[in-house]
């Protein structure tokens, strides 16, 4: 191998290693673009925490169950008895 052939060899070997950079740099920007919180989602199930525990609204996925007490202990039929709620597969929904 000649000299003019070790030269363009290891010119071809530098441009490889530039274009390797430039596309870990470009993977780097697309990266930190779409991992920015405003692109950011996030999945919302409506629940509230209610007295240490978490209340899920009613709907039609959802299963209802009244509690026992309230959250006092009480076991009246106050309005204020929690109800908690169960996901019931399609398959088993009355």
């Amino acid at each position: 191998m000649g000299l003019f052939e070790k030269l363009q060899s290891s010119i071809l070997s530098a441009d490889h290693d530039v274009h390797v950079l430039l596309l870990e740099l470009e993977l780097y920007r697309l990266e930190q673009k779409y991992a920015r919180r405003k692109n950011r989602t996030t999945y919302s199930t409506g629940a509230q925490y209610v007295d240490g525990e978490y209340v899920y609204p009613s709907g039609p996925d959802y299963l209802e169950s009244p509690v026992s007490a309230n959250s006092t202990g009480s076991s009246s039929g106050s309005s204020n008895k929690r109800r908690t709620m169960f996901w019931t597969p399609p398959d088993q929904r009355r």
